[in-house]
């Protein structure tokens, strides 16, 4: 899928929703406030005024291959996953992949554990993916084997054009 960037302003709005969504839980206020702190710094930096929220399902980042929601060069500001409960315990590593599918080597890693962990990963100054963004979820780092939908996480990734 191309870039479909947006005002700040709904970026903004969507990420608020998200972590006031009664389907995805809340966000702890560590994570809320750590993307207040980014969106602050995005809005008086200068930093391009244009975003794209794209959200992503437990569902979908567990399939074969992972799920690849943009297949263009772009700068990840910002990654949220959270696990909204059901997770038989089982480590679930939750990638970035800079490639078309998660055969790639990873690029970003977070871990989920259990029920209602969550991670927020912050990149100011944005992330180059210069080729696709892909997004797994993975029994071990780096691996193959996909994760069971219950050990992996809902989340967002916000975006921008590539540098």
């Amino acid at each position: 899928m191309a870039l479909t960037l947006e005002d700040q302003r709904a970026v903004w709005r969507k990420v608020e929703q998200f972590f006031n969504s009664s389907d995805s839980g809340t966000g702890t206020q560590a994570a809320v406030e750590a993307f207040r702190a980014l969106k602050k710094y995005l809005t008086t930096a200068g930093t391009s005024t244009q975003f794209q929220f794209v959200p992503y399902a437990a569902a979908d980042i567990v399939t074969n291959l992972g799920y690849s929601p943009l297949d263009v060069a772009c700068q990840v500001y910002g990654w949220y996953g959270k696990n909204s409960g059901g997770s038989g315990g089982t480590d679930s590593y939750i990638t970035l992949h800079n490639a078309a599918n998660n055969a790639s080597v990873p690029f970003v890693t977070n871990l989920i554990q259990d029920d209602n962990d969550e991670f927020s990963s912050i990149f100011p100054k944005g992330l180059d993916f210069g080729t696709d963004l892909t997004i797994s979820g993975a029994t071990t780092q780096g691996g193959a084997t996909e994760s069971a939908a219950a050990d992996a996480c809902d989340g967002f990734v916000i975006v921008g054009a590539a540098a």
